[in-house]
């Protein structure tokens, strides 16, 4: 039986919604972190197929919910991005994985 940390149960406890309108439900950000098309590897087509879940899953349940996606990029490479994808990390520089952290915990978001 695992006890009680009162830090890790600050950490872990769900944040509160907020209703945008009654009759709809509850808002949600999304954020994803991954390569993205048009970067052509496996893992930029999986995000690429996660997004397009969740967005659809979201419709069918006529969910509101926000969601974007920050790219993983080869230093050597640029790529022109979709809308979606709202910040770059380039993979060897290290301040952007600290801007990128930054933006995510200023973000608001619910899922990362």
């Amino acid at each position: 039986m695992v006890g009680t940390n009162s830090s890790f149960s600050q950490v872990c406890e769900p944040r509160t919604a907020k209703l945008l309108n009654p009759s709809k439900r509850i808002i949600m950000k999304i954020i994803c972190l991954g390569n993205y098309p048009p970067r052509q590897c496996g893992i930029a087509t999986f995000t690429e197929n996660l997004v397009n879940a969740i967005t659809n899953s979201a419709k069918i349940e006529s969910a509101s919910f926000e969601i974007e996606v920050i790219a993983m990029n080869d230093c050597s490479m640029s790529y022109t991005y979709p809308a979606i994808v709202k910040k770059v990390i380039r993979n060897e520089i290290m301040d952007d994985y600290i801007h990128a952290a930054n933006y995510i915990n200023d973000s608001g978001s619910d899922l990362f």
